[in-house]
């Protein structure tokens, strides 16, 4: 399977989960009326919680369908690990537990099978965990950029410009989630969705830029 399949492959699914996120997004849009009715309080309140969600939710998936093209790259032995200190980092960066476990046998038993698929050639047994994908369930901006740090991603400058929007829309979730009486206004409602739906198209963007770095 070569570079390409697979990245078309990965691609079609990030589109996939980007889709279904921007029609529910769409929907609920439709539904905010300016009438000041409880009804049209409890879509607004809705949205806000529901923009949040699928912010946080798409940027985990795509991250993590990004960890899925790698793992097929490995997999078919199509990076050359040696050279590759940023996927070395990737595979080993959730082992960082095991490394500091005060129990020797624990520790001697993971170099024993990381020597082990080194020594004979098994690369392919090497992968990166889905785990290392962690919005912390608050993806604020800095948790955003710090998984494109960790994955060596560069960051759109139009995402970066939107570092206070991210903040704020977390807070906003925050006070419906916590039960707080808060209303918000159909302008901040409407520009809060759009902007989402914004991010991760930007952000699929971004991380489809990196994986056609390894198509060259």
């Amino acid at each position: 399977m070569k570079v390409k399949k697979i990245l078309s492959d990965i691609s079609d699914k990030i589109d996939s989960e980007i889709a279904w996120r921007k029609k529910e997004l769409v929907n609920i849009k439709n539904l905010i009326t300016e009438e000041e009715k409880e009804e049209a309080r409890f879509f607004r309140r809705s949205a806000i919680a529901l923009s949040y969600a699928h912010l946080e939710g798409g940027v985990k998936n795509i991250f993590l369908r990004y960890i899925k093209f790698l793992n097929n790259l490995l997999k078919e032995k199509m990076i050359a690990l040696e050279d590759n200190e940023i996927i070395q980092d990737l595979i080993f960066y959730d082992k960082r537990t095991i490394l500091t476990q005060n129990t020797r046998e624990k520790r001697l038993k993971f170099f024993k099978s990381c020597i082990e698929i080194l020594l004979n050639g098994e690369i392919e047994k090497l992968k990166i965990d889905k785990s290392i994908v962690n919005t912390k369930s608050n993806l604020s901006y800095k948790v955003l950029e710090d998984l494109y740090k960790l994955f060596d991603i560069s960051m759109n400058r139009e995402i970066e410009i939107e570092a206070k929007f991210i903040d704020e829309l977390v807070d906003r979730r925050n006070h419906v989630a916590h039960g707080e009486k808060k209303d918000y206004a159909k302008d901040i409602v409407i520009e809060s969705i759009e902007k989402v739906i914004r991010l991760l198209g930007l952000i699929k963007e971004d991380i489809l830029s990196k994986m056609g770095e390894f198509d060259r």
